[in-house]
């Protein structure tokens, strides 16, 4: 048994530890995995076919407008917030602490617009 923390640790303190031997199991198992074809899953389609044409993934279609609104109003509060730092670090005396937070502002409000007009 191994001294821990001043202490001897018991058995059941030292049986959740991964040894090397069980790594090495794992890794050899995912090496061994047959080959995966390359063969295209996808069924060749006709041209003019109408199945043919290419579905809107969820990623490529624009979001609902209640949520770009929603996600637009988000980001205003965080340039307000942004705009709020860059005046008090300009105030302060602090102008790289203050242009970065502009920065920031400028960011927010134009990802903000982005997702309210584009809607991705």
């Amino acid at each position: 048994m191994r001294a821990r923390c001043g202490r001897l640790a018991s058995s059941s303190e030292t049986s959740d530890r991964r040894t090397d031997r069980d790594s090495d199991r794992r890794y050899a198992r995912l090496m061994t995995d047959p080959a995966l074809p390359d063969a295209d899953p996808t069924p060749a389609l006709a041209p003019g076919d109408p199945s043919a044409a290419p579905a809107l993934s969820p990623a490529g279609r624009p979001r609902p407008i209640l949520e770009r609104i929603g996600m637009a109003a988000i980001a205003l509060v965080l340039a307000a917030l942004f705009a709020v730092v860059a005046l008090a670090a300009f105030g302060g005396g602090e102008p790289f602490l203050g242009a970065m937070s502009a920065i920031g502002c400028l960011m927010v409000l134009w990802v903000g617009g982005l997702t309210l007009l584009k809607g991705r």
